[in-house]
């Protein structure tokens, strides 16, 4: 009459026992990163500390703008039609009156009519909001039924009007991915803070990119235009030719003699340009 109680019991021990081991393990992905923070080796895991809103070091700022429901402009939820220029004109409302909420009532939203549209839905100016009811049952859903081929898959483009870009350095000196330091011919126009852009446009980083991992003959748009990199980083501080990045880069990167890695300038019409 024992036995249950004894089978019980050895049961209990042996779950925690496995509990307790299963909670002292940890994945070796993560082991690797925190060994690639102390050896300074590359890790598998990109490292995504710098992500959000002002690298999530500062509050997200509260709009007290007007609220424009996107039904007022003709948008309908769940008609099955395409809501693409109803959204648009809620935006421009909504940058008319310097800023404001663009509410996405509960339902389902339609986006990209046709394959290969150049621009989709454009947000152009800061303080704008695109609120919905939450996700799940009874939330909103804004739903791309086609690929933006001209623009990869970005659908919903948050840039201002225009952006001005102009040649500050050129990088020599190979650079590891996850890494922070770059090594320019010239840091005369580089100063600590400045918003950058590192750029590289050309097909010789196609294949070192996606090695050991074969091509596709589908992909026709990488076979002839090659790859066109635009990294976004704060300078940190410079030591020499040396530059500091806050953040990481996300690719490695190898001078081209002919195609180059260029640091460029990243000046924006508006200080202050976000979309929450």
């Amino acid at each position: 009459m024992r036995c249950p109680k004894t089978l019980l019991y050895a049961s209990c021990v042996l779950t925690a026992s496995l509990c307790l081991h299963t909670r002292a393990v940890e994945p070796d992905l993560w082991l690797d990163f925190k060994e690639a923070g102390t050896s300074g080796k590359e890790p598998v895991l990109p490292d995504f500390s710098w992500a959000g809103y002002h690298y999530s070091e500062t509050a997200i700022p509260r709009i007290e703008g007007p609220v424009i429901d996107v039904t007022q402009y003709g948008a309908i939820p769940n008609d099955g039609n395409y809501d693409d220029e109803a959204v648009q004109r809620t935006i421009d409302a909504a940058h008319a009156k310097g800023g404001g909420v663009v509410l996405f009532p509960p339902g389902r939203f339609d986006f990209c009519p046709k394959e290969g549209v150049a621009n989709g839905v454009q947000i152009t100016a800061g303080n704008t909001v695109l609120r919905g009811a939450g996700s799940g049952e009874g939330g909103t859903e804004l739903f791309i039924d086609k690929m933006n081929t001209q623009n990869g898959s970005c659908y919903f483009l948050v840039a201002p009007p225009k952006i001005e870009s102009t040649r500050l350095a050129t990088i020599t000196a190979p650079a590891r991915r996850e890494s922070h330091e770059l090594v320019v011919d010239d840091t005369s126009r580089l100063t600590p803070g400045r918003t950058i852009v590192i750029k590289y446009s050309g097909k010789d980083f196609v294949e070192p990119y996606f090695a050991p991992l074969q091509i596709s003959s589908n992909w026709k748009r990488l076979a002839e235009n090659g790859m066109r990199i635009h990294e976004l980083h704060t300078i940190e501080r410079i030591d020499g030719k040396r530059v500091r990045l806050r953040e990481p880069l996300h690719l490695t990167i190898v001078p081209q003699e002919d195609r180059p890695f260029e640091i460029q300038s990243f000046e924006l019409e508006s200080t202050e340009f976000w979309v929450m």
